[in-house]
């Protein structure tokens, strides 16, 4: 995961016009094309969820060589972690 900022496209304060973001990387050469065609289809149904303890997902890209995941950032420890 990466932190980027994103342009926020609904920001209710004209002033600030980026937030961070969580940003995952997967390589096109790991996966093949019906393991993005069924991530699209989920995220269609996660970018629908709204809830302080689900993290948002914002969007989906692709390029020649990557797919990208873009979510909100949580910050603090890690799932893993706090399963512990």
């Amino acid at each position: 995961m990466g932190l980027y900022t994103y342009p926020k496209e609904e920001q209710p304060d004209p002033t600030k016009r980026e937030v961070q973001v969580a940003v995952k990387e997967i390589k096109k050469s790991q996966v093949d094309e019906t393991f993005f065609s069924q991530m699209e289809k989920e995220f269609e149904v996660i970018k629908r969820l709204k809830n302080k303890n689900i993290v948002e997902f914002i969007k989906l890209y692709r390029s020649k060589k990557n797919f990208y995941y873009v979510f909100e950032l949580v910050r603090g420890a890690d799932l893993a972690h706090k399963l512990k």
